[in-house]
């Protein structure tokens, strides 16, 4: 017998995420942050995070925000895809 995989879907489709980056890096903030509070996600660190962080710092001096924090917390919970996350974030400083 095979165990079949479940393979859980984002909850919000790419032009859902589009629309809510149209809006500006102030209204992602305020999707990521109702979102991840309605589901309660928090960006929370795992050990990973402390090298990729370290990495960061030494490669150009810059570190994920509050916000970016939170679009990885709910990509890493299947709400948004590793995509939607990239695209969010490219919105926030443009």
């Amino acid at each position: 017998m095979s165990a079949s995989k479940q393979v859980n879907l984002p909850s919000f489709a790419d032009e859902e995420i589009a629309a809510i980056a149209e809006r500006g890096p102030d209204d992602i903030a305020t999707w990521a942050r109702s979102t991840a509070g309605e589901l309660g996600i928090t960006a929370s660190h795992a050990p990973l995070d402390v090298f990729v962080n370290t990495v960061t710092r030494l490669s150009d001096g810059i570190e994920l925000d509050s916000v970016e924090k939170l679009l990885v917390a709910l990509c890493k919970a299947g709400v948004i895809t590793a995509h939607q996350v990239g695209y969010l974030s490219g919105r926030l400083v443009s």
